[in-house]
């Protein structure tokens, strides 16, 4: 009885000896590895990063009547005419004290509007 327990315990491999062999990975769990990588690189390039909001120098922003004129109408029409339309509120300005300043932001904004809703002054 004894010879057939000693057979039995034949095939088992202390544990000691189990870990003083390394174990080399096969090639399929090492492609499957890369393939892994490679598809959590593409999904986290497929998403852009969150870009910051461009922020706009308001001092370069703001202009006076005669440089608006200048730099966004390009001198088109009389500083009269520019101003009669300020005064009317038909322009988008502010006003501090007896100078009238204007965003370039607000009056490139305004002019889309008037182009979309075809009015002609």
């Amino acid at each position: 009885m004894q010879n057939r327990n000693l057979n039995r315990n034949a095939d088992i491999v202390p544990l000691y000896q189990v870990s003083q062999q390394p174990t080399q990975p096969t090639v399929e769990a090492l492609l499957l590895q890369v393939i892994q990588l490679l598809q959590i690189q593409q999904s986290s390039a497929a998403v852009p990063a969150p870009q910051p909001a461009p922020t706009q120098d308001p001092v370069k922003d703001t202009l006076t009547v005669k440089q608006a004129l200048q730099e966004v109408f390009g001198g088109k029409f009389s500083e009269y005419k520019f101003r009669s339309m300020i005064n009317r509120g038909e322009v988008p300005s502010i006003r501090i004290g007896s100078k009238i300043l204007l965003r370039r932001s607000s009056l490139l904004a305004w002019i889309e509007e008037q182009e979309s809703q075809g009015a002609h002054r």
